[in-house]
């Protein structure tokens, strides 16, 4: 939700998917974030130490997308980092 707070705040037109595969074994991405031609994706864990598991499937349709984990440990640095990339919100 703070990433969604973020955006609302800035207003700043980004779109957020949610990316799931089908099948025997699914893969899924918490948030992909559109904005301005670049896009983003994000896993959502408890863990800072835990690695985000997109599938084979997304990292074939997307090789230059980053995938970044965020937990409570890390949610302000992203945060932050998305304010100063965008300016002040």
């Amino acid at each position: 939700m703070e990433r969604v707070k973020l955006h609302s705040l800035a207003q700043d037109s980004c779109r957020i998917y949610f990316w799931r595969t089908s099948g025997k074994k699914t893969y899924a991405l918490d948030f992909v974030e559109i904005q301005d031609g670049r896009m983003q994706a994000f896993e959502c864990k408890l863990s800072a130490g835990e690695k985000a598991k997109p599938g084979p499937d997304f990292a074939a349709a997307y090789p230059d997308c980053p995938v970044r984990v965020v937990s409570p440990a890390t949610l302000l640095k992203v945060w932050l980092e998305a304010e100063n990339a965008s300016g002040p919100v």
